[in-house]
């Protein structure tokens, strides 16, 4: 599934390229289940619609969701989130920090190498959110935590992606907690 996520991360640096601004861009992501229903509809500007079916096959439920988009391109603060194939960038942008569909993944622009990716095998991943404890966590459809920093007990806490190329949390007085 790298394939997959290494695809966005080139559609997201194509769109760099091609002079348009990236954050403005928006991609969508459909996910189905076995017998092919729609299970999630994403946009990469934050909106998620998350669907489930009854036995019949019937839609039963649909839940809307909408991620705070962070404000800055290289960081995420408290109540930001991103969905699948949204991405914060570094500075210059060399790097990008892009939510795919097993979790994070940091990308080197110009090399086909993926210095840091989440320890994560589900596919079941939905989006990334900094909760105001300071614990950047990634959820499933169903909001279960797949993954998290174990940054909690941080209020404050800033995610960035820097241009040396590493994925950071730092405190609220500016001391990284965490990193990639």
């Amino acid at each position: 599934m790298k394939s997959v996520a290494a695809t966005i991360a080139g559609l997201v640096l194509a769109g760099s390229l091609c002079g348009t601004s990236v954050l403005a861009q928006s991609m969508q992501y459909y996910k189905y289940d076995a017998l092919g229903r729609v299970v999630l509809a994403s946009s990469s500007t934050g909106g998620q619609d998350v669907y489930a079916y009854d036995p019949a096959g019937n839609r039963s439920t649909a839940n809307k969701t909408s991620l705070h988009v962070p404000a800055t391109a290289d960081r995420m603060v408290s109540g930001d989130g991103l969905a699948i194939a949204a991405s914060i960038y570094s500075p210059s942008g060399a790097y990008s920090m892009t939510m795919g569909l097993t979790g994070l993944y940091v990308y080197s622009y110009g090399s086909s190498s993926v210095p840091w990716s989440s320890p994560s095998s589900s596919y079941s991943a939905a989006y990334v959110t900094m909760q105001s404890d300071g614990n950047l966590v990634i959820k499933a459809l169903d909001n279960t935590v797949l993954w998290s920093s174990g940054t909690a007990g941080n209020p404050g806490a800033t995610a960035i992606m820097q241009d040396n190329g590493k994925f950071v949390i730092k405190n609220a007085a500016g001391t990284i907690i965490w990193t990639t």
